[in-house]
Formats: C-alpha cells, structure tokens, sequence
C-alpha cells in the first residue's frame, strides 16, 4: 500500500459571455453660466453643439464585496463605431460590442443572478442631473439565447438630463428597485438610481449605460468622458474563492469549463449556488475557483496553494498565458491537503491584481470514507471514481476507511448501522505496516431495512480519535414501485417524496411525484425542542413538484422536516433531517 500523496485537478476556460442589450455640475449653480443671452435653448437643442462639457463618473456601484473579490462586474460590450449593417467596431479597434449597440454594458459576473437577488449592485448617477424619465415594473428576469427573447419588451429605465444638455440613460434596472424620486427632481452624482437587473432585450443581468446629445450618440471612451482616464484593456483579477464544493453555475454565463458530472442551475435565470467554506478536515477535497477579465498575451495567470507557515507551496497551477486578448475567463482547480493548519489560495494575472482567499484544514487521521463497487487499489486520492451510495438489495459494496501517518499497532475499526439504529456489521483490527493507507471491508446486504429514504450509516475511527460518517440507503423492488392514483387528500407516504441529501451541508432538495399532491403545501423544518428554525410554501400548481431549500445557516444538529396542507393543517410528511457543518 502507497503512502497518500495529492492528486488535482485544473480546467482554464474561455467564456465569450457577449451580453446584449436595447439598446446640475450643480445645476442650479450652474444655470446661469451657461445661458447665452437668456436664450438656454442653443445649448439644450442645437445639433450644432455635440461638444460634452461633462466628465461622468462610472455609473456602477457595489454594496459590498464578497470575501476573495476585487469586483462583480465587467464590461461586455462598448458602442459600436461602424455605422454598417452587419459590420462591428469598438473604441479601441476591436470587435466587443455588436451591431448598432448604443452604450456600454457592465455586466454582473461570475455570479448575476445571485449577485442580482442579493442586490450587491446598484446604478448611480454619473452626474448631477435632473430625472426626465422613469419606468418601472417590467418583468426583470429576461434570460438565455437573445434570439428567444423580445426585442421590444419593455426595460426599466432611469434617464438624466445634465447642466449642458447631455442625457445619461441607465437601462435593464430590477423592478420596483428605482429610486423613490420623480420625473423633475434633481439627483447627485454618485446617488443611487436602481438596482442592475435584466429587463428588456436582455440575457442575464447588467447595466446598458448610454450616453445622448442633441441625438446623437457619444462615446464616453472614444470622447475621453471619464473623470478618471479609462483604458482599452484593463486586467484584472474579478476574484477566487475557496469551495467545498464546485460551485452551481449557469454555463451560459460563467463560459466553458465546468467539470463534467457537476450540477449546473435548472433554469437560465436561477440564483448560483456557490458552497463558499472556509474550514476543512485533512483529507476533503478543496474546490477553487478564480475569474479574470482582459488577459492580455504579455501577462501569465497564476494559481497557487500555500501554507501560511513558512509560505510552503502545497500546490501550484502551471501559468496560463493567451495569444489575444480575452474579454473573461475562468479557472477551476482541487486539492486535498493531509496537514493541518492555515492555507491560503492566490491568483495573480502577472502583477496587475491579487485575490488571496485563506482556509483552515484540521489535521485528522482519516482521510476519508467511501463506498465503492470495485476494490480499491493504492491512495484515496487516485480512487476519484462516483460513488454509488444508493444501491439495492443483494448488491456487494466496498466500505474503505482511508487514512495516513500510520504507526504499527494502531487501531481501525469500522461499523454498519441500520436506519432503526441497529449495529448491523462491525469489523476491524491493527495496522501491521507503516505503508498502510487503507482498510476496506466487502459487504452484501439481504436483510435489514430497505427503502430510499432510510438512511444507513457507515462508521470508521482510528484509535480513539473522532470518528467519521457518511450515509447510504439501500432499496429493494417493493420500495421502488410507485402510484400516482391516489386521491388529493391522501397523505404522503415516504417512499412517494424524496428529500437528498440526508443529511446535508448545504442545499437539499425536495421532490414531489408528479399527479400525487396537487394542494399547496407548508414546509417546515424544527429543532428537537419544538421550535420553527425555517418555513416556506411550495405552490406545487405554479411551481412544480420540486424545490430546493439552502438551510447552510442551520448549526449542525437533528431537526425535523415537516410537510403540512395549510388548507387542513393536517401534517402529510414528517422526516428527520441530519445537518452537517
């Protein structure tokens, strides 16, 4: 037997991710300095004056950043320079923007919808102004391929007239997110205008910023208009993070790269799920993610793990470089690490940005559990095939306690209980080799307990250290059969409704056979005193027969879920729930 060593993983992504879009200075101070003989209307109307006396401010604003992030956002697309049909040109010489776009789009990344439902971005005025327009309540979740979508649906929208008769438009905003101020009053630079959304001809979240004079279109960029000099490509690292899991991404908006047999969200508009966690035990996989934008060819992309003792390099990711200019990109990479202490997870694009996110492994001896259908063969970490915890009567799995630092005469021992809590299966005995890395066990199941909902538990420990757990159900044919002819008041039986994981760390999710409930029902989860720690309605008519619960905020403990019919109040459904940290 191998000692353990690391294995990981790395995927470098290109994402072309192309949103499309729909397309006083103190100004009573000023009104009079730029009157011409009383006469306001030569600046406010002649097509003579194109001529911005303006400098705007960008018009994006965070509430906060995330642990790990420099920024949520970036640009997508510029004003399109090429008068031509058909024919693309931008600011700078190049091609990100498309055909007859009027404005510049900043564009909510890696996460927009989750950074659009948690409101961390918000339009501001780029200058002092007057509103002139303002339409609200249109539908704010337009998503997907653009050609699906209708280009005339109606956005919402804040436009503001400034001191010299420049207009400044702010489009696709969240509905009812506008600001409380009315067509008339006078706004601030820096003042808020609305939250980003995705309302109009839009297909994910962002802000089309639009700049008008005398109706014409005027580039901020190509007009040098910012108070603060912009240029072309601006590298820069959007940010990294440290999972427990791979993230739960839209492909469309995060680009490729995605390792394959991960979860991606259900619909095009759904919240990304991103298992952010900062505190691991030796031996779990540790997921990082990091999202840049503007690589240029000149500057390499950087990926390491270290430890903050010493600055040791527990791991680092070949630099990437590229042969153009990327708008984004993304990087994906896992490690397991077998020492304890703090860690840290950079990356650099040459020495423009860092993001540098830190995390805690606990030393442990085991490395881990799995449940196998196959004998393993040398370190856990080369055994990264799916586990099947699922399985059926009859059926013969491998049970594997992996572990390292073995000394001779150690003790390992492993145990199987039932769902009613019986000791099923117990084995065990002393490390003989220092090589040792694992003891495995086979098991056939042909009694017991059996159902999809009754959790089996598989329990290891080294010496007298923590043991560790880890859970699996196994089913035979009577369990598996189904029937959808039962009336509308019948209750729920728990081999109709599927609640997984079970237990669970983070996000569980809950589905209802199609045809078998169609009331609305409560759920609702509550601790072993009684108390109501978590409550919501599935609309099964408007929703379907799925939901997903994030209960990441529970502590760790046993809890209760129930299902209730608030017609009745009768409960249909009650289970026990394990949450884990």
């Amino acid at each position: 037997m191998k000692k353990a060593t690391f294995l990981l993983a790395m995927v470098i992504s290109t994402s072309i991710f192309a949103i499309q879009s729909h397309h006083t200075h103190k100004l009573l101070e000023k009104k009079n300095e730029y009157q011409d003989d009383g006469d306001q209307s030569r600046v406010f109307n002649s097509s003579k004056n194109n001529h911005c006396l303006l400098k705007f401010r960008i018009p994006i604003e965070l509430r906060y950043l995330p642990y790990g992030y420099n920024t949520l956002y970036f640009i997508t697309n510029y004003v399109d320079q090429d008068p031509s049909i058909n024919s693309i040109k931008d600011w700078g010489g190049g091609e990100w923007t498309y055909d007859s776009h009027r404005g510049t789009d900043f564009a909510l990344w890696p996460y927009p919808w989750l950074t659009m439902d948690m409101g961390l971005a918000f339009a501001v005025a780029a200058e002092d102004g007057i509103i002139i327009e303002k339409v609200d309540g249109n539908f704010d979740r337009n998503c997907g391929v653009l050609a699906d979508i209708d280009e005339n649906a109606p956005w919402n929208v804040v436009k503001v007239r400034h001191y010299d008769g420049t207009i400044t438009i702010y489009a696709h905003l969240e509905k009812y997110s506008l600001t409380r101020k009315a067509v008339g009053q006078t706004v601030k630079k820096g003042e808020f205008l609305g939250n980003i959304g995705s309302a109009g001809y839009s297909d994910a979240p962002h802000l089309h910023f639009e700049i008008q004079k005398n109706g014409e279109i005027l580039d901020p960029y190509l007009h040098d208009l910012w108070e603060t000099k912009q240029s072309y490509l601006n590298p820069i690292v959007i940010g990294g993070g440290v999972h427990r899991h791979y993230p739960k991404l839209n492909p469309v908006t995060v680009g490729g790269g995605i390792p394959n047999g991960v979860e991606t969200v259900d619909e095009c508009s759904d919240p990304e799920t991103i298992y952010s966690h900062y505190r691991f035990k030796s031996g779990e996989q540790i997921w990082v993610t990091s999202y840049i934008a503007n690589q240029t060819p000149e500057l390499k992309f950087e990926n390491e793990v270290r430890k903050v003792k010493n600055n040791e390099l527990l791991f680092g990711w070949d630099p990437s470089i590229v042969t153009e200019p990327l708008r984004n990109r993304n990087f994906w990479g896992y490690v397991w690490a077998t020492d304890g202490g703090w860690y840290y997870y950079e990356a650099k694009l040459g020495d423009t940005s860092i993001s540098k996110t830190y995390f805690y492994v606990e030393y442990r001896k085991i490395l881990g559990l799995k449940i196998l259908d196959f004998d393993p063969n040398g370190d856990f970490f080369h055994n990264t095939t799916t586990e099947n915890r699922d399985f059926k009567e009859g059926e013969e799995r491998t049970f594997v306690t992996y572990f390292h630092d073995a000394n001779v005469g150690d003790q390992i021992q492993g145990e199987i209980y039932s769902p009613d809590g019986t000791l099923y299966r117990e084995w065990g005995g002393t490390i003989e080799n220092k090589e040792w890395t694992f003891w495995s066990e086979k098991v056939t199941f042909d009694n017991g307990d059996f159902g999809p909902n009754k959790y089996w538990v598989f329990k290891s420990q080294y010496n007298e250290d923590e043991p560790e757990y880890t859970f699996f159900t196994v089913s035979n044919d009577i369990t598996n059969k189904s029937d959808n002819s039962l009336d509308e008041d019948q209750t729920l039986e728990k081999e109709k409704l599927i609640i997984s994981p079970n237990p669970v760390k983070d996000i569980v999710h809950i589905k209802i056979p199609d045809n078998f409930y169609k009331n609305d029902l409560e759920i609702s989860i509550h601790d072993l005193r009684g108390r109501k720690v978590y409550n919501t309605h599935l609309k099964t008519k408007e929703e379907g027969n799925n939901t997903m619960l994030d209960l990441s905020f529970l502590n760790e403990n046993l809890y209760f879920l129930l299902i209730k019919d608030p017609n009745s109040g009768g409960i249909v459904f009650k289970e026990k729930l394990v949450k884990l940290k």
